[in-house]
């Protein structure tokens, strides 16, 4: 029976708000580049491009996220090859997965058998690479932390 821990909720609501960050940023760029091609145009329909000035944030996120792409996965495999912090999506995605839960009670806790009579395993057996990964994460969680009081000071 999975037990649902305060960490892997807060893990995966970081990694909706990378997402969300990612495809804005991402979307953003995309629209731009879209806007300047369309301007350029030699007899560019008047219509179209009233329409395509009148558009910012996230109306030209959407004008973009909804006629691009078929898929909502589409949509996120084309804004992973081109966010600046593809590793942030990975993290994210490990916090979906529940992986990045599993990481942090394997590095910083003590588990116990089903009985409680035996330890199954403790920090010292983790490996060095979950180490590293681990604070890669807890690193990215600061990152998040100074982001959010930025935008939300």
């Amino acid at each position: 029976k999975k037990r649902i821990f305060k960490h892997e909720v807060k893990h995966e609501e970081m990694g909706e708000l990378f997402w969300y960050w990612a495809i804005f940023s991402v979307l953003s760029d995309t629209f731009n580049d879209f806007k300047s091609f369309a301007e350029a145009l030699p007899e560019a329909d008047q219509k179209t491009m009233e329409l395509i000035g009148g558009l910012s944030g996230g109306d030209a996120v959407d004008f973009i996220r909804f006629r691009m792409f078929k898929t909502e996965d589409e949509m996120r495999s084309y804004v992973k090859e081109r966010f600046a912090h593809p590793e942030l999506l990975e993290v994210s995605e490990a916090g979906n997965m529940g992986a990045v839960e599993a990481l942090r009670r394997r590095c910083l806790y003590v588990d116990l058998s089903e009985g409680r009579d035996s330890i199954t395993s403790s920090p010292e057996e983790v490996t060095e690479a979950d180490a590293n990964e681990w604070f890669k994460i807890a690193w990215f969680g600061q990152e998040y932390i100074q982001l959010a009081n930025k935008v939300w000071s």
